[in-house]
């Protein structure tokens, strides 16, 4: 069952390597369109880009924040030898809500929408991580 929660892994850096390719390839462009400037793009500072090359990046940046907890989250279930059909459930979850999300902010940037699935996205989390205590710290007691 090891290979189950590995999947939504895989799939996860999977995405997040499109979405590194992305932000190069709208900074590439910016910056040799002549809408980026060269300080902004060797340390970001100075005039700030559009909107959209900014989301993009705040996007990808923000990966390696709630992300993390995720990718801990499924080691931690490997670890304590877990992995179990909830898991893989919210972790298949909590990948597919991130992709909707960064649709939303790829695309529109609406708060009002993109809140949606980052919310459940995090609650998917949340939920390994209530899985890990009740299999692993609970039923070890």
């Amino acid at each position: 069952m090891t290979s189950d929660i590995l999947a939504p892994m895989c799939a996860y850096i999977a995405w997040l390597f499109l979405l590194w390719c992305l932000l190069g390839g709208v900074r590439g462009w910016a910056w040799l369109h002549g809408v980026m400037p060269a300080e902004y793009f060797r340390v970001g500072e100075g005039l700030r880009p559009s909107d959209k090359i900014v989301d993009v990046h705040h996007h990808f940046s923000n990966q390696f924040e709630i992300p993390v907890l995720f990718y801990l989250g499924c080691l931690t279930v490997i670890a304590a030898n877990s992995v179990d059909g909830a898991s893989v459930i919210l972790a298949w979850s909590f990948v597919v809500l991130r992709i909707i999300h960064t649709a939303v902010v790829v695309i529109r940037n609406d708060p009002r929408i993109r809140v949606w699935p980052y919310v459940l996205s995090t609650f998917a989390v949340w939920g390994i991580w209530a899985n890990v205590f009740r299999n692993a710290v609970w039923s070890a007691g």
